[in-house]
C-alpha cells in the first residue's frame, strides 16, 4: 500500500509538472507571436522606405551619367543626400527567443516542425544582422564619396530648411510619416566634376544599390517565414482566436 501511495504521488506530481510546462510553453508562444507580429510590421514598413531609396539610387546613377547633369543638380543634391539619410534598419524583436534560449526553455517546444521553424527563422534574423553590418560599411563609403562631389553647405541648407518647416513628409503604408528633404530652389554647382570623382560616386552608389537590394530580398524571405511561423504556432497551440 505504501509503495502504491508513493507511486500514485509520483504520477500526480509528474502530471502536475507536465500541465505547468504546457502552460509555460503556451505563455512563451503567445509572447513569441507578439514578437513575430512586430517583426513583420517593421519589416514591411522598412522595406517600403528602403525600396524607395533603392529607386533613388538608380535615378542618381542615371543623372550622374546624363548629358543633362549640370542642368539638374537640384535633383542630384536631393537624391544624393536623401539616400545617405533615409534608409532604415530592419529591426527584429527577439526578446522571447533569447530568453527561452538562455534559460533552456526552448525544450518546452516539443513539436519538431515548430522547433525547426523557430530555429530557421532566427537564423535568418542573424544573417540579416550580419548583412546590416556589411551594409553600414558600404553606406559609410558612399557618404565619403558624395562629400567629394557635392557641396556640403547645400546639404546643410536643405537639412536646416527641413527641420525649420517640417512640412514635407514621406508617408508610409501604415500612415506613419517621416520628414523628407526639400530640393534646392536653384541648381547649385557640384563641388567636383572630375571624371574620377563622379565615377567613384557612381561605383559606390552601385554597390550600395546591390547590397540594399540583396537585404530587401532576404527581408521578404524572413517576413514570409515569420508569417508562416505565426500560423503554425497559432494552429498548434490553439491561439488563432486570441
Amino acid at each position: 500500500m505504501l509503495f502504491l501511495a508513493v507511486f500514485c504521488g509520483f504520477l500526480a506530481e509528474n502530471t502536475r509538472e507536465q500541465i505547468v510546462e504546457k502552460k509555460r510553453a503556451k505563455e512563451f508562444v503567445r509572447s513569441m507571436i507578439e514578437d513575430l507580429k512586430k517583426d513583420t510590421a517593421n519589416f514591411q514598413m522598412t522595406y517600403f522606405v528602403n525600396d524607395t531609396t533603392i529607386q533613388m539610387m538608380d535615378s542618381l546613377i542615371f543623372l550622374l551619367k546624363s548629358t543633362e547633369r549640370d542642368k539638374r543638380t537640384s535633383q542630384l543634391y536631393y537624391l544624393a543626400r536623401a539616400i545617405a539619410g533615409i534608409n532604415q534598419s530592419y529591426l527584429s524583436t527577439d526578446r522571447t527567443f533569447s530568453q527561452m534560449k538562455s534559460s533552456g526553455n526552448l525544450r518546452l517546444i516539443e513539436n519538431h516542425e515548430i522547433a525547426d521553424s523557430i530555429t530557421s527563422y532566427y537564423y535568418k534574423i542573424d544573417q540579416l544582422s550580419i548583412q546590416a553590418n556589411l551594409w553600414e560599411n558600404v553606406i559609410n563609403d558612399y557618404r565619403q564619396k558624395i562629400s567629394v562631389v557635392f557641396d556640403a553647405s547645400v546639404f546643410q541648407q536643405m537639412h536646416k530648411e527641413m527641420w525649420e518647416k517640417r512640412s514635407l513628409f514621406l508617408y508610409l503604408p501604415n500612415g506613419k510619416k517621416i520628414l523628407d528633404l526639400p530640393k534646392p530652389l536653384t541648381n547649385p554647382d557640384l563641388a567636383n566634376k572630375s571624371h574620377e570623382a563622379i565615377t567613384a560616386v557612381i561605383a559606390s552608389t552601385h554597390f550600395l544599390y546591390t547590397r540594399s537590394s540583396g537585404m530587401g530580398q532576404n527581408v521578404l524571405r524572413a517576413t514570409r517565414s515569420a508569417i508562416n511561423l505565426i500560423k503554425l504556432l497559432q494552429q498548434h497551440y490553439h491561439l488563432k482566436d486570441e
